[in-house]
């Protein structure tokens, strides 16, 4: 409703003087269900409260209606209860908001695909009843009902009213705002009489009109908070000399809404005035590059004739312009569009296209237009002039977020990840469509299709997803992955078939990671097709340009060759920031010279254009039919890596030609030639790179004898949605498929489109198949029907604890499995599981095929998480011993969590069979003597009832622990209380025996402590009586050797997770002992962890033992027999020499934060605690300033300011209770001059609580801008 501003225009014409002030409170995919307190109801109770209307205008009930007619009556009852509340008086107020319910609109819908209207309508007016019933239960409240007056008056305009059937256009906003202004019998005149017309003033309104658009674009991207920029916006709306309220119902708007066109001049310094060091210029660079042979590369656009600054992104559209994404500084960002008029590869002609808020690498050509991301949603723009500069927009996608990559997909849709949405608030992710609100997640990959408005989450949230989206010669989404935990990688997430390689490696000297994209088309020698062309930077060698190679078996990367060098330059400038494959072939590459050297003045951009030199190849570019033809018949010849050239060569005919060869071709072919099935499966691929459904090519496929070719049609009847009987028809044959792979991929088909038909099609199906598999399938199907449509992986993550069958459920490949499988917080066993039954039904031996696939890949975090997931199977030793690969990848894993996860799994599977005694005398001979430690620090080893017996006895008879390197092999504790005072401290002490120590690699072990509690024990005249007690706790196994420990680290939690102290050992040294002082007994016990660590930042040995809340701890580590000495806290004891440092603290430590420790101490141990004295100095009056500390002192305590005056008036002070609101205060200290120094003294008062030491002067400005909270403890007893 206010994304235009009709309605809230006419309401400041039709009340000139009245002063309104308007306000959007509801959200894209708001639904009035949620409960959710950060964006459902909730909190727009508190902001409905704070913001106190004398109207609300609610207009709910069509994402509602997505959960069906059995929700109505529900949705019916939280309105009613949530009308209750918004109709509340303020207070002060006698009378409370009048409430207008306006129900939902049925929109047209004029494409193919959409929801069958009949049944939206149905849907809606079964909520808009529920609203009518919540008319009479407030004598406020009134139900407003203006469909068929909108469907009436929506058939006099010339044009439709909205552009996907869910959203109205400008066009569609001024009509209902004309119907609304009528219900509420404004001064409107519907229609305008031309004579009238005259004494008009549309242009004015116009103004107003825009002035209001900017408000709400300015209040939504301020979080919807009132402050003084809403308020700002309300001053110029109020003093708008307004026309008359007729003018703006005058002229008939057009669809889509003006935007100014962006400025051609950027503004900004000549890049020789730019300033950087060793700066190449175009002719330089150009000779600075070194090309392979047969590559050839040259600057396409430089920056002595084109301005790019702070360039971000690269595209083409069909015309073979390039867009790029800039962000200059101190400007909004813009779209500049380049072209190379005479064809001679060098850009001729640019201009600014788009200029405004928007996301410089979040855009996408198409469509006559561009589409550009916002972070309101997605707006396309359109130039209806001709003169190259956008002029005209239409909003697309709603709901705030960062959509990032937009790149159109092989199958006609754009493709987009989500970053971080808008704010904190939950609900920016969600996003209305016809099938109901999609949450948009964070990391998530989506596609949309612009014909009819969908968006599909295709693969669920990734860890860092980043980059550009790019697909590779299958049609497979590709994108990068990474954190600072991970390598940057590509993963292939289309049907999650296996990961590439990293673009870097970690460890070592690590090169920095760029840009990449896929080779494809005629423009590259046929040994690159569908490699990865990816931009590295060397610490010696500088930007290099390298190729990796895929190796392909069907549509499967098995594996990559080593990446091949493509150019390399000396430009020390020289910073790729993307790369994009050009309409000709070529590879284009955007370079931002400067990034990095001076980011205050921002970058310019470069483009590169890189191509054969031999171009054009031995297939050469296709011209003409004939040729399109020769294409289509390789097709049936050529391998998989071929093909996809072949593809995109194609793609350079018209379709209709392609599709001609295709079916001559399909024409003089027997049905039992063993062709027939390829061709058929190809031309379905180049029907989806087109984008043109046809459902004659579906029904071949859907009886064609090979299961794969069914497969194929019933996941093409999924992506297109076709409409009517036929599709119908396709898929009830899919359903009553013999193959359940087929069978599975058309539910899920049926799923998807939704709707009645689908369900009695599933329905049917139930009583004709009466397989229990295939019965759960159905039953999760129905219960998904009219719901947003799920991908397969994104449904399988969801029900990570699911059966087995409702895994596989989803159309999901084996391959598809693996990855999920590697994925965070999915539970593995159950994934694991689906994996071998889909392995089982592939003709496969499960584990077998998962182990080994996962041995090739060579990712030690896959094979961890799967090998642990074996270990559920108990099958891990057979496929250990009939697998080399396996061998040899548990040889290189260099981590020992990957190495402990592959002993466990053989352990397990060893144990289960019976050949335990087999696999010890193996590992034996592979001169592994790790093996014990890992075995006993696994869980699963340890809880397994076969292997608790056989650890102890077997495996440490057959390896022996003379093989073990010389450790610590007893581990004391010695608790002393000299005297008859308190205990106040304990020691733990770790011995190495043994002057040679053997050099390994570091093991992990973790040891219990004792059962007994000796913590417990404290007491006023020691241990049970004695003043001096000695334990030696059981030690489970050997420790390490002391050349293993190269550290010690100290936690705060039992399991090492929160760590607060740690100290690395100096080189040649090792531990001899571990002494740790807890210090006093005061408060309640807490845990800490200590840890000896290796070189890696691993625990070699731990364990743990508990302090106290207050204590302060000294630890001591001796080093070859030197002292280092870390103190945590104060080093104090107890007695006369502890108070007199305490007190010594309390007057003069510098930090705060040591006094307020040294004040607590003694307050705990009674008697006169001395006055406090704090210095704060150059207390300011601003939000930027002093942040609030508590300062915890007994009752009665003297407390001695020493305050210095900063302002320029003067500063008073006041003591106030800790209470909502300003409050009076208890205590007003003496008056401050303005900047001079003033000392002043109080004592606080008796009664325990928390007080606020607070400014009192202006305080309708600065009132809690500087505080002190003082925390008044009970008197010491």
């Amino acid at each position: 409703m206010a994304r235009h501003g009709y309605l809230e225009t006419a309401l400041h014409l039709c009340f000139p003087h009245k002063n309104l002030t308007v306000r959007t409170f509801a959200r894209e995919g708001f639904r009035i269900g949620d409960e959710v307190a950060e964006h459902g109801p909730e909190k727009l109770d508190v902001q409905l409260a704070n913001f106190g209307p004398d109207l609300v205008l609610v207009c709910v009930g069509a994402n509602e209606s997505f959960g069906g007619p059995g929700g109505a009556t529900a949705f019916g009852q939280v309105l009613r209860e949530r009308c209750r509340r918004w109709g509340l008086p303020r207070p002060g107020r006698r009378d409370g908001a009048r409430i207008e319910l306006l129900a939902p609109l049925a929109l047209p819908q004029r494409f193919s695909g959409a929801p069958d209207k009949a049944v939206s309508r149905a849907r809606l007016r079964a909520y808009a009843e529920q609203m009518r019933s919540c008319e009479g239960a407030r004598p406020d409240c009134r139900f407003m009902d203006l469909a068929e007056a909108f469907d009436a008056f929506s058939l006099e305009l010339a044009d439709e009213v909205t552009r996907d059937g869910l959203r109205l256009n400008r066009r569609g906003h001024w009509l209902l705002a004309r119907l609304l202004a009528g219900e509420w019998h404004l001064n409107v005149s519907i229609p305008v009489e031309a004579a009238d017309r005259e004494l008009l003033d549309p242009p004015a309104s116009e103004r107003l009109r825009q002035l209001v658009r900017r408000k709400e674009v300015d209040w939504n991207a301020s979080g919807r908070r009132t402050g003084e920029l809403a308020r700002g916006w309300d001053q110029a709306l109020w003093s708008f000399s307004k026309p008359a309220p007729a003018s703006l119902w005058a002229v008939e708007p057009d669809s889509m809404e003006p935007c100014p066109e962006a400025s051609q001049s950027l503004g900004m310094p000549l890049p020789s005035e730019f300033g950087l060091e060793n700066r190449l210029g175009p002719v330089e660079a150009e000779q600075a590059v070194r090309c392979e042979v047969g590559i050839e590369a040259r600057l396409w656009a430089a920056e002595s004739a084109f301005t790019l600054w702070n360039p971000v992104s690269l595209r083409f559209d069909n015309e073979g312009r390039a867009w790029v994404g800039c962000a200059p500084p101190g400007r909004d960002p813009c779209l500049v569009r380049l072209e190379d008029l005479d064809r001679d590869h060098r850009a001729d002609r640019q201009v600014v296209a788009v200029c405004g808020p928007l996301q410089p690498d979040g855009f996408v050509p198409g469509q006559g237009g561009v589409f550009v991301a916002t972070a309101q949603g997605v707006t396309w723009y359109e130039d209806r002039d001709g003169n190259g500069r956008a002029d005209h927009s239409e909003f697309v996608i709603g709901g705030p977020g960062s959509r990032l990559g937009l790149s159109w997909g092989p199958c006609g849709g754009i493709w987009f990840r989500m970053g971080d949405p808008a704010g904190a608030d939950p609900s920016a992710g969600l996003t209305e469509t016809l099938w109901g609100p999609v949450e948009e997640r964070r990391g998530g990959l989506f596609r949309w299709n612009p014909a009819i408005g969908r968006i599909e989450e295709c693969v669920g949230p990734h860890i860092r997803a980043w980059g550009e989206i790019r697909f590779d010669p299958w049609g497979e989404p590709m994108i990068s992955v990474g954190s600072a935990e991970m390598p940057v990688g590509l993963d292939r997430v289309g049907h999650w078939t296996q990961a590439w390689p990293p673009l870097r490696r970690t460890g070592g000297a690590a090169g920095v990671s760029g840009p990449w994209s896929v080779l494809q088309g005629p423009a590259w020698r046929r040994e690159w097709q569908g490699g990865c062309v990816r931009a590295e930077r060397d610490a010696s060698e500088g930007w290099q340009l390298r190729v990796s190679v895929p190796e392909w078996s069907g549509s499967t990367c098995l594996w990559l060759r080593q990446a091949l060098p493509m150019l390399q330059t000396a430009d020390p400038n020289f910073a790729p920031v993307a790369m994009e494959i050009g309409p000709d072939g070529a590879l284009y590459v955007l370079e931002a010279c400067g990034r990095g050297m001076r980011l205050q003045a921002g970058s310019y951009g470069r483009i590169w254009r890189i191509v054969e030199a031999r171009w054009p190849p031995s297939w050469g570019p296709p011209a003409h039919e004939p040729e399109a033809m020769a294409l289509t018949q390789r097709l049936l010849q050529g391998e998989a890596e071929g093909t996809g050239g072949i593809r995109l060569a194609l793609r350079q005919f018209p379709a209709g030609e392609v599709f001609a060869c295709l079916t001559s071709l399909l024409q003089g072919m027997e049905p039992e030639d063993a062709n027939r099935s390829r061709l058929l499966l190809e031309t379905l691929r180049l029907h989806q790179a087109f984008g043109v459904p046809n459902l004659e090519l579906l029904e071949r496929l859907s009886g064609a004898p090979n299961p794969a070719l069914r497969h194929a049609a019933a996941n093409a009847l999924g992506e297109w949605n076709p409409p009517g009987p036929d599709g119908a028809r396709i898929l009830q044959r899919l359903i009553e498929d013999e193959n359940p792979r087929v069978r599975s991929a058309a539910v899920w088909c049926a799923r998807r489109i939704g709707g009645d038909q689908a369900a009695s099609i599933i329905s049917l199906a139930r009583h004709q198949r009466m397989d229990e598999d295939f019965r759960k399938v159905l039953q999760a199907s129905e219960s998904q029907l009219g719901t947003a449509g799920q991908s397969p992986p994104s449904l399988l993550a969801q029900a990570a604890g699911a059966s087995t069958a409702e895994l596989v459920a989803g159309d999901l490949t084996v391959a598809g499995a693996l990855a999920l499988i590697a994925r965070d917080g999915v539970e593995t066993p159950a994934l694991t599981r689906a994996a071998a039954l889909l392995a089982e039904r592939a003709g496969l031996s499960p584990e077998r095929w998962i182990v080994e696939r996962l041995a090739d890949h060579g990712n030690p975090d896959a094979l961890l998480a799967n090998l642990e997931a074996l270990i559920a199977l108990s099958e891990g030793w057979e496929i250990y011993q009939s697998s080399p690969a396996l061998e040899s990848a548990l040889a290189s894993a260099d981590r020992p969590r990957v190495r402990r996860a592959v002993y466990a799994a053989l352990a397990v599977g060893a144990a289960e069979s019976g050949t335990f005694a087999e696999l010890v005398a193996r590992v034996r001979g592979q001169g592994d003597t790790e093996m014990t430690v890992l075995l006993e620090g696994c869980a699963p080893v340890r809880e397994h009832p076969k292997l608790r017996a056989l650890l102890p006895g077997l495996l440490r008879a057959e390896l022996g622990r003379s093989e073990t390197p010389a450790a610590v092999d007893c581990v004391r504790v010695r608790l002393s209380a000299p005297g008859a005072e308190t205990l106040h401290f304990a020691e733990l002490e770790v011995g190495f025996q043994g002057s040679e120590i053997a050099r390994g690699r570091p093991v992990r072990q973790s040891i219990a402590p004792d059962a007994r509690s000796w913590w417990g024990m404290l007491g006023k005249n020691g241990v049970n009586g004695v003043t001096e007690w000695q334990e030696e706790l059981p030690v489970r196994g050997p420790l390490p050797g002391a050349e293993a420990v190269r550290g010690v680290k100290i936690a705060r939690d039992a399991n090492g997770r929160d760590p607060f102290w740690e100290v690395d050992l100096p080189e040649g040294q090792r531990v001899e002992s571990l002494t740790y002082h807890p210090g006093e007994t005061l408060g309640e016990p807490q845990p800490l962890r200590f840890e000896l660590i290796d070189r890696h930042g691993d625990a070699v040995w731990s364990t743990i033992r508990h302090t106290r809340n207050e204590a302060p701890v000294d630890l001591r580590v001796a080093v070859s027999g030197e002292r280092l000495r870390a103190a945590l806290g104060l080093a104090t004891s107890l007695g006369e020499r502890f108070r007199r440092t305490l007190e010594q603290e309390a007057r003069n430590s510098i930090r705060l934060e040591d006094r307020f420790d040294a004040l607590r101490a003694l307050h705990r141990l009674g008697g006169e605690v001395p006055p406090l004295r704090m210095r704060m100095v150059d207390l300011q009056f601003d939000a930027e300033g002093i942040h609030p500390e508590t300062l915890s002192v007994a009752a009665g305590t003297a407390v001695e300011f020493s305050l210095t005056n900063g302002m320029d008036r003067e500063l008073r002070l006041g003591l106030f209770e800790d209470a909502p609101g300003i409050g009076v205060p208890i205590l007003t200290l003496p008056t401050l001059p303005a900047r001079e120094g003033a000392r002043t003294s109080f004592t606080v008062p008796e009664k325990p609580g928390i007080y606020l030491l607070r400014a009192i002067t202006n305080p309708a400005a600065a009132v809690d801008a500087i505080r002190l909270r003082l925390q008044i403890l009970p008197p010491q007893k």
